[in-house]
């Protein structure tokens, strides 16, 4: 799957409509879940998220409601470029 890519609204990922993440599903599982799939690998397989960005400040930054602006942050996570916003959009793509 190297030059497939995966488009996921994680707003919608929980199937809520409201957009928001949930209280059990957040960004951080949205973007786990995503590589997992690009990567053809289960989500327990991959190593933790945590070694890659602060998992904890990664979901409260794009969970934040007081910001005028979506907030992106992109990095890779095992091979895998992923970018995600605060307004619910997850994008991943393997690199070569």
């Amino acid at each position: 799957m190297a030059n497939d890519e995966i488009e996921i609204d994680i707003g919608d990922f929980d199937g809520s409509s409201s957009g928001g993440w949930g209280a059990t599903d957040e960004p951080t599982t949205a973007i786990t879940d995503a590589v997992a799939a690009e990567t053809n690998r289960a989500a327990n397989e991959l190593p933790p998220l945590n070694e890659y960005v602060e998992a904890d400040a990664l979901n409260a930054l794009l969970s934040r409601t007081d910001l005028d602006t979506d907030v992106q942050v992109s990095f890779t996570y095992e091979q895998v470029r992923v970018t995600v916003d605060s307004s619910g959009y997850l994008f991943v793509q393997a690199r070569e």
